[in-house]
């Protein structure tokens, strides 16, 4: 996979990236913050990552203070795993008060001159790190990657314990939906102020999964795909319901075919209402599968669905769109920041839409075609120089901001503006950390 040459910065700067999920566990925010450091260390910025992912500790002995372990990753990043006590399941840090000091004793090691924490509903470790940044006087970036749902009401919970809304802290948001989720939230403090929020979009290496050629037809099959991990949050038994709309209305001789690819906790109840609706033959669980084998999964494929309400980005929808796929997905959900009906795909305004919308591309070979040619033919706005660039910018604002001073605007600049005023800012000398 190619990544940008490094640019010349004087000096670099020294960024962590603060995240309580990242590999071995498998999921968006984790595959975002790992390409996201390999970006910015290909950018020439040195970057460490602070994690408690693979360095959860649920004993007894982890309350002693936690020891930091570092050990490489692709690209030149330093992963330094947290050792602190977790919840079993959720693997997440259990005390606010413990994981906040352990996160400032990090943060004041590493010397940074920049954080950036990446925040889902529920990240102890992110908001510590966050929070600690601004007592040490170092400039923070906070990114929520999560669409609230119900949880809207916890984070506004929080900000009267916390006062996440005064932190001088520059907030982010991978799409404008999570912006809005996020800002409401904020409404709902105890003194509740306007939020400003800038988008920093998930990225992509388009060309990684340009198709090489159209996909050859399958006469008979409408061949579906669908990438997602099998959690009750990204509603895999939702996507059951949609195939079997979707099989029941297909002509005869036309056989509906999906390939579902990704695992979860809810692979058991997926795999259990398979066999009750007698989708056996066709729905096919592939399992977590490399990226390959994605790309292969794609090239077979005449449409890709994701069934996800609470989608804030969808990445995987992204690199569908980006391999020539038409993308079928809800109108309220993140894709459709770069789908737009009948252009990159159908958007859908309920399951029951899903299907017709699906049923539209199986029936109308045009229109499936048209939608195609236009996704192999073009690139979409999220490519990483872009991204990377609005990312540097961010960093610029948060320089700014520790300093007193006014930030533009909370709707995301162009690329080049965000690359000509980071360019300037991040060559400027970092405050140095308490």
């Amino acid at each position: 996979m190619s990544r940008p040459a490094p640019r010349p910065l004087t000096p670099p700067l020294r960024v962590a990236l603060v995240c309580d999920w990242y590999p071995p566990r498998v999921g968006g925010i984790e595959t975002h913050v790992q390409a996201l450091a390999e970006q910015l260390a290909g950018a020439g910025h040195r970057v460490d990552v602070l994690t408690t992912a693979g360095g959860c500790r649920p004993d007894a002995s982890a309350f002693a203070a936690p020891a930091v372990d570092g050990d490489g990753a692709p690209g030149g990043v330093r992963v330094r795993r947290l050792a602190l006590p977790c919840f079993p399941h959720w693997r997440i840090p259990v005390l606010v008060p413990h994981t906040y000091a352990a996160a400032r004793r990090a943060l004041r090691a590493g010397g940074y001159d920049l954080v950036h924490a990446h925040a889902s509903v529920v990240s102890p470790l992110a908001f510590s790190a966050a929070a600690a940044a601004g007592h040490l006087g170092v400039p923070a970036v906070l990114t929520h990657h999560s669409m609230l749902g119900g949880a809207a009401g916890v984070l506004a919970g929080a900000d009267r314990l916390i006062g996440w809304t005064r932190w001088r802290v520059r907030h982010t948001a991978v799409s404008q939906l999570v912006a809005d989720d996020v800002r409401a939230a904020a409404a709902r403090a105890a003194r509740p102020r306007t939020l400003a929020l800038g988008i920093l979009p998930n990225g992509i290496h388009a060309e990684a999964w340009a198709p090489a050629a159209p996909p050859e037809p399958a006469p008979g099959e409408f061949r579906v795909a669908s990438v997602m991990r099998l959690s009750e949050r990204k509603r895999p038994l939702a996507l059951l319901d949609v195939a079997d709309r979707v099989r029941a209305a297909l002509p005869a001789g036309v056989r509906l075919r999906v390939r579902v690819a990704g695992d979860g906790p809810e692979r058991r109840a997926v795999t259990r209402e398979i066999a009750r609706r007698g989708l056996g033959d066709t729905v096919e669980l592939l399992g977590l599968r490399p990226r390959a084998e994605l790309r292969a999964l794609y090239a077979a494929s005449d449409a890709f669905v994701l069934p996800s309400v609470l989608e804030s980005f969808g990445i995987a929808a992204l690199e569908a769109r980006c391999a020539g796929v038409p993308v079928v997905a809800l109108r309220a959900a993140g894709p459709a920041s770069f789908i737009r009906h009948e252009v990159e795909g159908l958007l859908a305004d309920s399951d029951a839409d899903l299907a017709r919308q699906l049923l539209r591309l199986a029936a109308d070979d045009g229109l499936r075609a048209g939608i195609a040619r236009h996704n192999r033919r073009t690139r979409p706005a999220e490519t990483w120089p872009a991204v990377l660039a609005r990312h540097e910018a961010a960093y610029a604002e948060a320089r700014r901001l520790l300093r007193g001073l006014a930030l533009a605007g909370d709707a995301g600049r162009g690329p080049a503006e965000a690359s000509a005023e980071a360019s300037a800012e991040v060559r400027r000398p970092a405050r140095a950390s308490a």
